[in-house]
């Protein structure tokens, strides 16, 4: 008789954290690709930060703290 699919899919049970292992990382090798990337990102954030601080009728300074300040705290 041949094997019928079963309707309920196979549920994989988690894993625990102690069994998750993350490979070591050598942050220099991507140095080279990180500088680049984080220019652009500077680049497209800094006129959106002052834009939005003029719109609001705030000093442009505020909008230039507000985007450090939101870089920093959260990184990526």
């Amino acid at each position: 008789m041949p094997q019928v699919a079963s309707s309920t899919p196979h549920v994989v049970p988690p894993t625990s954290p102690t069994e998750v292992q993350i490979p070591p990382t050598n942050y220099l090798k991507t140095l080279s690709k990180d500088i680049p990337s984080g220019l652009v990102v500077f680049l497209v954030a800094l006129p959106l930060c002052l834009g939005i601080s003029l719109a609001s009728n705030a000093p442009l300074l505020s909008g230039i703290i507000t985007g450090i300040v939101g870089a920093l705290w959260f990184p990526g």
